[in-house]
């Protein structure tokens, strides 16, 4: 890299602390020369004592320490200077002492001066050193502008990252949970996540949610599923089934975003009042339903690819229905959270997620399982969007039941001669067959409660 032209040199601040000697005249006359500016030269000399109030006041880019002039401060100038707060390299000049012994330059460097200057000067030795000052601070001036643009530039990629991530949010506010039915936790390996999970309830009080984990990182991926996620929540307000949005969903990305964009998707009809939940899974890890012993009593593998890999008539897009039981909770997770590496590049598996699910009693297995992932990270960033999503499949079933109960002395009209919603299980009514018009009460008390 070529130097800076003659024409382009800095013109510095030289702060010189010494008497009007004939040695350090030259050294002033040196810098005045080339157009640096001398702090205090109308007042012929600097003493030590002035050193700290002219450093605040002019910030100089350079100091000049005559060691034989008693008010110089000597030693004591050179440490003090050096404790003076600058985020600058701020060189120190030390002109020695006529017939000072050899061990002074040692003295001098190792109290924090920078160049020890022998009396006699040398001139040729003085201005060659004095340009190379010149050509070092003019290269340290363009690295404090560059580092000021890139703390700008900085503050203003925070702001709009603060910025982005408040609208993104406001995009994918889902209804408020009842009583922590569905807890999450997310974890980005960048600014932004790739990984996102939403949830709505449905019309008809089945509680709908999407677990998407868009290819790649950062902004790109979470700019990925912010259409996926908006339509999955349109979808489920208005309470479209799980296969309708499956293809829905893809046909969105095929048509929205770049081909090689795809993402991985599990989706999830809990329908407590029917005692089914339908699990459709393209891509992600086996989402698994806890038993209350922390036993996993069901298991859905991905049987499918991931939404937009394919055209929409080439996709599956039925779920695998199950029954419901009481005192489940139902356990997502993106591949990030089995991925994670500890030190050895060891990943953390499926079958420590389980284990730690098996050893916490239900309402604190979130709690343990993000413990023990932080844990076997031991201090390092996870390589990939971590993301955990437990639901409490036992409250849903509460719930259910608490609101399909006829009220207090009524008794449903045509109880056992009809049911409007085939495969309901005998376990979550407590009579046989139930009105429409429970089955609409059951709705709005769904919606009620969220």
């Amino acid at each position: 890299m070529q130097g800076p032209t003659p024409a382009a040199m800095p013109r510095l601040r030289v702060l010189i602390v010494g008497d009007d000697n004939a040695q350090l005249g030259v050294v002033r006359r040196i810098f005045g020369e080339r157009g640096h500016e001398l702090l205090g030269a109308a007042a012929g000399c600097i003493g030590g004592a002035m050193v700290p109030a002219l450093f605040s006041e002019h910030r100089p880019d350079v100091a000049v320490i005559d060691l034989q002039c008693e008010s110089s401060g000597g030693y004591q100038a050179v440490e003090a200077l050096r404790l003076m707060e600058d985020p600058r390299w701020i060189p120190i000049w030390c002109l020695g002492r006529a017939g000072a012994p050899a061990t002074e330059e040692a003295l001098a460097l190792e109290r924090g001066a920078d160049v020890f200057l022998a009396r006699p000067l040398n001139l040729r030795l003085l201005e060659a050193r004095v340009a190379q000052l010149t050509r070092y601070m003019s290269r340290q001036r363009q690295f404090v502008r560059r580092r000021q643009y890139l703390e700008d530039y900085f503050e203003l990629t925070e702001d709009e990252i603060k910025s982005a991530r408040a609208i993104m949010d406001r995009l994918l506010r889902t209804q408020a949970y009842h009583s922590g039915r569905i807890r999450s936790w997310i974890a980005p390996a960048f600014k932004f996540s790739g990984d996102a999970t939403v949830a709505e309830r449905s019309p008809d009080g089945s509680l709908k949610v999407l677990l998407a984990d868009g290819v790649g990182h950062g902004l790109s991926a979470a700019l990925n599923v912010l259409p996926v996620c908006r339509a999955f929540q349109s979808m489920a307000q208005k309470g479209f089934s799980l296969p309708a949005m499956v293809v829905e969903l893809n046909h969105t990305i095929r048509r929205d975003l770049p081909s090689h964009r795809f993402v991985a998707a599990t989706l999830v009809n809990l329908d407590a009042a029917a005692g089914v939940v339908e699990v459709w899974n393209g891509g992600n890890p086996a989402a698994f339903m806890i038993g209350a012993a922390g036993e996993v009593t069901e298991a859905w593998t991905s049987s499918h690819l991931p939404l937009g890999v394919v055209d929409s008539d080439e996709l599956d897009p039925q779920p695998d229905a199950r029954v419901l039981h009481a005192g489940g909770e139902l356990v997502l997770f993106s591949d990030g959270a089995i991925e994670a590496q500890d030190e050895q590049g060891l990943a953390f598996g499926e079958a420590a997620l389980l284990q730690a699910l098996a050893k916490a009693p239900p309402g604190v297995r979130l709690e343990a399982l993000k413990f023990a992932i932080v844990e076997h990270l031991a201090g390092r960033a996870a390589g990939d969007d971590v993301t955990l999503v437990l639901l409490d499949c036992g409250a849903e079933l509460r719930q259910a039941r608490a609101c399909l109960a006829p009220p207090v002395g009524e008794t449903p009209a045509g109880a056992g001669d009809m049911n409007p919603r085939p495969g309901l299980l005998p376990s979550v009514l407590p009579f046989p067959g139930a009105t429409v018009a429970w089955t609409l009460r059951a709705s709005a008390c769904g919606a009620e409660a969220e």
